[in-house]
């Protein structure tokens, strides 16, 4: 009796595990979404940002141009309009306004999100010059960067690695070390000359976290390479034989002798 009720058991903690399994995965796969929406909307809005800043400062040179042009043939004098200078950029800052309302709506989202997938794009934000940005992504990368697992390094693309390595040059050491142990699960080949860099630190913690960090970088790298190795001679095998090829049966060799010379007799016989 006792047994019978143990294996009726089984099956429903079973599915359980596989449901709340799945659901675990579907919840990580939605936050990737939201985080590759707000990438986007981020670099969208960064974007317009430099465009209105290429005009702005197109619009001024044409303005100080103007003034120089006005100086030099009227005789005027300049500080008769500087009003023009501050018009010019009075309309760029408030072109810039709303752009940049959205790049700070998307930055502090992403910081909130509590998804490790999004270190490099946080990296990257914490390098922009908007000191609301720096702030939000500096406090999310120092939670998240810890939890990165190696799976994640499928959405780490190379620009924000390379945010992600400029990250361990920050001041504070907690952050470098936090930076290595990320770049311990997904760091590619350029992360082992930051390790080696890092090695040499004057801080004890960031030294030996970073020794620790080559072997596990040589060995990626090995099998980087193995792997690359193995699909190349894959890519150069010659096609393997088409289905219908194989084992084809020979043609049967046509050996009919034409109607009229069957049993033809001789010319002396007739």
């Amino acid at each position: 009796m006792y047994s019978h009720e143990n294996s009726s058991e089984a099956p429903e903690i079973s599915k359980y595990t596989a449901g709340q399994d799945v659901t675990e995965q579907q919840q990580i796969e939605a936050r990737r979404k939201q985080v590759n929406s707000l990438i986007a909307e981020f670099r969208q809005a960064t974007a317009e940002i430099h465009a209105e800043e290429l005009k702005r400062r197109m619009r001024m040179t044409a303005g100080i141009a103007f003034i120089a042009i006005m100086v030099y043939y009227a005789h005027f004098i300049v500080f008769s309009y500087w009003w023009i200078l501050l018009l010019i950029g009075g309309g760029a800052a408030a072109g810039n306004s709303a752009a940049s309302g959205r790049q700070r709506s998307a930055a502090y989202a992403l910081s909130k999100l509590d998804e490790p997938s999004a270190v490099g794009a946080l990296a990257m934000m914490w390098q922009e010059g908007d000191h609301f940005i720096q702030a939000a992504a500096d406090q999310a990368l120092r939670t998240l960067l810890p939890k990165v697992r190696a799976s994640d390094a499928a959405v780490i693309d190379r620009e924000q690695m390379s945010a992600l390595l400029y990250v361990t040059s920050h001041s504070d050491p907690k952050m470098q070390i936090a930076a290595l142990q990320a770049l311990q699960q997904i760091g590619d080949e350029r992360a082992f000359e930051t390790a080696q860099y890092l090695s040499l630190s004057t801080t004890p913690q960031v030294r030996e976290m970073a020794k620790d960090l080559i072997p596990f970088l040589i060995q990626r790298a090995k099998r980087t390479q193995e792997q690359t190795t193995l699909l190349r001679a894959s890519s150069s095998m010659p096609n393997a034989t088409a289905p219908d090829e194989l084992l084809r049966a020979a043609e049967p060799v046509k050996t009919e002798t034409p109607t009229q010379e069957l049993l033809r007799p001789a010319s002396g016989d007739i």
